[in-house]
């Protein structure tokens, strides 16, 4: 089951403990008389036997629905979905989102680890401008580092934090 799912579970099978203690409890524990039944009415000690068992089945009722939270297994599907995501790595996540020229550039970078913007543009046969401005994106976005070589840049890939 689903996070959300276990709680609603949880809950109401909380609310159901509750209301089958608070009717154990009120048979329980009856007036036997007409002496109890008057002290009762009146607030005597009767009343505040009813108020702590009322607080005996809120305390019980929350332990149940915490016990029952735990005991459910958590999905299997949820797992497989969290274990795919662990297990793709973090370049091949951005590539889904990146424009396609976003995703050459980053290709050529990954492919050669490191390589300077002008080498980048020459195999990419793009314009100083059109290279400047793939780069500087992925820069802003934080996936690959830009470092100032000579006339150029030298770019390189983001280390994993």
């Amino acid at each position: 089951m689903e996070k959300t799912q276990r709680i609603i579970v949880a809950v109401l099978l909380g609310i159901v403990a509750y209301l089958i203690l608070t009717a154990i409890f009120s048979v329980i524990s009856q007036p036997r008389n007409m002496y109890d039944m008057m002290r009762f009415m009146h607030g005597g000690a009767y009343g505040g036997f009813y108020n702590t068992l009322n607080l005996i089945s809120i305390v019980l009722s929350v332990g149940v629905g915490i016990l029952i939270y735990y005991l459910i297994p958590e999905s299997k599907v949820a797992e497989r979905k969290q274990d795919r995501y662990r297990k793709e790595d973090r370049l091949k996540i951005l590539m889904r989102v990146l424009s396609d020229d976003e995703k050459k550039a980053l290709k050529e970078i990954e492919k050669e680890k490191s390589i300077t913007q002008d080498s980048l543009r020459f195999r990419l046969g793009w314009s100083k401008a059109k290279i400047s401005a793939v780069v500087s994106r992925l820069d802003k976005a934080r996936i690959i580092q830009r470092k100032r070589e000579g006339k150029t840049y030298k770019v390189f890939l983001r280390r994993k934090r």
